[in-house]
């Protein structure tokens, strides 16, 4: 396949087009349930949860559009689509990537990876996150590029990189990732360099990544004195790096092992069909053997580049699934692990470098892996509309839900809009009539993974929901344990049963 005479621009086309097929369900609808049903008129936690870049892109968006934040589905999202556009045209001009193949594909893979589809259920805030996204990649690729004459570059990628890990911290596998291909595809260019040339690579990158993390970390610290908060424990942020050498030593284990066998049905599951699991094995194995082969010919030139590359090929693994490292198992989520997409990233950089050796690979190498990618690709966009379709559904039974329970308030003998409400034992809700959709029980995805188990009814922000959708927004007591011990509360069956709503001492009392 000829070469693209405008790739950014083939990209851009791309990534859009791509993304209607995979997001376009969730552009052209409201699904806002979870977060984005508490949090659609903001951001959540900042600065206490070291994302102060977060903060700065949440000021700066209030002062452009007048004070004010809304989870806007086509506006966001046709804005995280562009973004993640501008991600796929700098990693394309880093790894130098220009048949036509190439980029449609490139733009595919990072635009309908399941982890863009799980932040399009918190539409408040994608925008900023694939902002982090970009601003990683642009940070990585300065950190590369530079050299004692364009030594300025180095620093410059290191405040970005600073800011990325401060829109959120998952951005720093992404770094690691684009900063170590970035190495490995430059050894693959040039076997001809100097002796050290590796040996000072390596150190500048690691100097660079102690920088930015430093600059993170001061930045953080002055942000967290002027708001004069505190580091939240949410998911142990507070805590990261405070573990003994023998926990990180098993986390680095863990992450070799899960990029090499991902466990199914967890919520860091990026590969959620058996087609995926075997798509992912046959693209993993065969960069391996496109790794290997590309290092044996380094070899025979000089022996050295052969082993430094197979030494970067060897770290890209940790790199991808640094989020191990930096965190506990329990706490990785669909949100942290866009890093995995650069396997796929490096599997498309090792087809073209085949592609562009005629004399050593026949032209069914490229064509084969092409179509490997286009077949994950078009998975994902499909996996993509499933989540949205459970979304959809989701969504429309908890309004039915909660419709059915406003009128049954409403009816109970004695009911005033001016009463307060008081529900007892609120996380314990039954949908009794409600189907249960076998299907949709292999969605891990958040937020899109609630099922029978796990009902939406139950979720932490259930209030809000109903506020949004089912136009009933009444006085809530939250202090209700003085009602739980009345007699005639505790004689009074469970919701929907009668009897389980009643007037008692001026306030309407739901049992569930």
């Amino acid at each position: 396949m000829e070469q693209s005479k405008n790739p950014c621009r083939l990209i851009l086309l791309s990534t859009l087009l791509w993304g209607l097929f995979a997001h376009g369900m969730m552009l052209l609808n409201k699904f806002s349930f979870h977060d984005d049903a508490k949090l659609g008129f903001g951001l959540g936690a900042t600065v206490t949860s070291g994302r102060w870049m977060l903060e700065v892109l949440k000021r700066v968006t209030e002062f452009v559009f007048g004070g004010s934040l809304y989870s806007l589905p086509l506006f966001n999202g046709l804005l995280t689509l562009i973004l993640v556009g501008l991600a796929a045209c700098m990693t394309a001009r880093i790894f130098r990537l220009r048949r036509v193949y190439s980029c449609v594909l490139l733009a595919g893979v990072m635009v309908a990876f399941p982890v863009v589809t799980a932040m399009m259920g918190y539409m408040y805030t994608v925008p900023y996150y694939m902002i982090g996204l970009d601003l990683a990649v642009a940070g990585a690729w300065l950190i590369c590029d530079g050299d004692r004459r364009h030594w300025y570059r180095l620093p410059a990628g290191c405040v970005l990189a600073a800011c990325a890990v401060g829109v959120y911290q998952s951005c720093i596998p992404i770094v690691l990732s684009v900063m170590l291909l970035h190495m490995m595809m430059s050894l693959h260019d040039d076997a001809s360099a100097r002796r050290f040339d590796f040996f000072y690579k390596g150190l500048s990158l690691a100097l660079a990544c102690a920088l930015f993390m430093a600059l993170y970390l001061a930045v953080n610290w002055f942000s967290l004195k002027a708001a004069g908060a505190q580091l939240s424990d949410y998911e142990s942020i507070n805590t990261f790096g405070f573990g003994g050498w023998s926990e990180y030593l098993d986390r680095a284990a863990r992450a070799y092992r899960e990029f090499f066998l991902p466990p199914p049905m967890k919520m860091r599951d990026m590969y959620p069909t058996a087609s995926l699991r075997w798509l992912y094995q046959a693209v993993l194995w065969f960069g391996v053997l496109l790794g290997l082969d590309r290092a044996a010919q380094l070899f025979r030139r000089k022996p050295r580049r052969g082993l430094e590359f197979l030494l970067t090929l060897a770290l890209l693994p940790l790199a991808v699934n640094f989020i191990h490292v930096m965190v506990d198992v329990k706490m990785i989520h669909s949100l942290m692990v866009y890093s995995k997409v650069f396997v796929f990233v490096g599997f498309i950089c090792l087809l073209e470098n085949a592609a562009l050796d005629r004399l050593h690979y026949p032209r069914w190498i490229y064509r084969g892996g092409m179509l490997l990618m286009f077949c994950v690709t078009v998975l994902y966009c499909h996996f993509s509309n499933i989540c949205y379709f459970k979304a959809n559904f989701l969504q429309n039974q908890a309004i039915s839900y909660f419709t059915r329970l406003a009128a049954r308030i409403e009816s109970v003998p004695g009911y005033s809009p001016y009463l307060p409400v008081a529900f007892l034992n609120e996380d314990a809700k039954q949908d009794f009539n409600a189907p249960v959709i076998p299907e949709f029980e292999r969605i891990r995805l958040i937020p899109y993974l609630f099922n029978e188990k796990s009902p939406l009814i139950n979720n932490y922000a259930w209030k809000n929901f109903m506020r949004m959708w089912c136009d009933y927004s009444p006085i809530v007591i939250e202090n209700v344990e003085s009602f739980e011990k009345l007699p005639e509360v505790m004689a009074m069956p469970r919701y929907p049963l009668e009897g389980s709503i009643r007037v008692v001492d001026e306030a309407v009392v739901v049992k569930f």
